[in-house]
């Protein structure tokens, strides 16, 4: 595409035809082309009205007078007609845009496509002419997206991680821990950059966006293992028992959300749409290493990892209270400290009024720890049982 030019100096004339040689000599761009500035100045060549006076030695329109009327009547013939589509005309009647169509060869790979487009963007990019022009199809749509993926899928698989570690940090309390948490996130994306290869797909939007919905998918697999095993009791120092704990409590669960999600996803695969059934290949990769890499390598990993004690109280224990379960024997009032009366002017009958009060005062604190006691005693069942 070619904007803003002055079409009737020879030497851009000259230079639009010079590009348009380079262009088709890539390796990637096949001949012939389709130039209305060829074909006009091949017409004028042939027409008794303006060869011999309105071009010059070299072949070019040189009669600017002469250029936009004889450009007129190529238009209007029928032969050339079909040029009207390749101009664009302001109000005074001069070029406003033009384009020369050329075709690349047929690439099949992603990297073919991605190089035929830069390298003909180059090519236009070293040219004298001043606008530059730009070569646009409608498929560089698709393409230009595959000249910046690669570095943008690692940029976003580095910072989710990142993310990931930041906010574990405060939920595991444990630094080693979550450095192993992050390490089998990674190993599970680079699983499925490798089933990327044998399921026959590219690394595309779809596909990317996947990859990085991965990190925050299968890290609920991994992490809850991993918090589990660090609340184990802490006077449970074999790391096996405390694995082994974990994975009694938790592991049915993180079994069931995988099982539960490959439910979720199993219509896709009756889906006609490419995107679906491209969706569904890689979740179903992302549950499968998942569940292996959670249930199966993070038990094995924590085996090795030294934890000497829980980074908090176990888990279900935290929140039951202390009142231990006496019987109404056992239970002994608080003693509470009586001020002895005045030695000075005591009144008649005060200190046997104190004594009183303070005997009463406990007799009514008594009965209600009892009754607390029982209470408790009747939940006690459905605190455990939560």
């Amino acid at each position: 595409y070619f904007k803003s030019l002055d079409y009737t100096s020879p030497t851009i004339q000259s230079r639009i035809l010079a590009l348009q040689e380079d262009a088709t000599s890539l390796k990637r761009t096949t001949t012939p082309t389709v130039s209305w500035l060829e074909d006009f100045l091949s017409w004028a060549s042939r027409d008794s009205r303006y060869n011999g006076t309105s071009l010059d030695t070299d072949g070019y329109f040189s009669d600017s007078s002469q250029f936009y009327t004889a450009l007129g009547n190529f238009l209007a013939d029928p032969s050339y007609s079909y040029h009207n589509d390749n101009l664009r005309f302001n109000d005074d009647g001069g070029i406003k845009t033009s384009k020369i169509n050329a075709w690349h060869k047929k690439v099949e790979s992603t990297e073919e496509k991605v190089l035929a487009m830069i390298e003909l963007r180059k090519e236009c990019g070293d040219t004298q002419l001043s606008p530059k022009p730009f070569p646009y199809t409608f498929a560089y749509v698709y393409i230009e997206q595959f000249v910046i993926i690669y570095w943008e899928l690692v940029l976003n698989l580095i910072l989710s991680l990142v993310a990931c570690a930041f906010v574990s940090l405060f939920v595991l309390h444990h630094p080693g821990v979550v450095f192993l948490l992050i390490m089998i996130v990674a190993l599970i994306d680079i699983d499925l950059l490798g089933s990327i290869y044998f399921w026959g797909l590219d690394i595309n939007s779809i596909t990317t966006i996947d990859l990085v919905m991965a990190v925050g998918l299968v890290i609920d697999y991994v992490a809850h293992i991993m918090h589990y095993y660090l609340h184990q009791d802490a006077k449970v120092s074999d790391r096996d028992t405390r694995v082994i704990n974990a994975m009694a409590e938790v592991g049915p669960s993180v079994l069931s959300g995988c099982a539960t999600t490959f439910i979720g996803i199993l219509p896709l695969v009756f889906a006609k749409s490419e995107i679906f059934r491209v969706f569904f290949r890689m979740f179903f990769n992302i549950i499968v290493y998942a569940t292996i890499h959670g249930l199966v390598l993070c038990p094995v990993v924590l085996r090795y990892q030294v934890v000497h004690q829980s980074v908090k109280e176990p888990i279900g224990k935290k929140h039951l209270p202390t009142t231990s379960f006496q019987s109404h024997s056992s239970v002994n009032p608080p003693r509470h400290h009586v001020t002895p009366p005045s030695t000075t002017h005591p009144q008649p009958g005060t200190r046997h009024i104190s004594c009183r009060r303070a005997r009463r005062r406990a007799r009514r604190e008594a009965h209600g720890c009892r009754e607390f006691s029982l209470r408790q005693r009747r939940l006690e069942p459905l605190i455990e049982l939560w």
